[in-house]
């Protein structure tokens, strides 16, 4: 259905929702899949994602 996917983005509304728990849910995600993740946070003083 899908080719092999590269990376994956998530998107984040600031620094207060990447919490521990999350953090796992990526390392886990990751390791399952075998794709990096890479976290995006919303700049609302420029109007654009920052990927960190």
């Amino acid at each position: 259905m899908f080719g092999k996917l590269n990376n994956v983005v998530d998107a984040k509304g600031g620094r207060a929702t990447l919490t521990r728990a999350s953090v796992l849910r990526m390392k886990m995600f990751m390791a399952k899949y075998r794709v990096a993740v890479v976290i995006a946070e919303y700049d609302a003083k420029n109007g654009i994602f920052e990927e960190y």
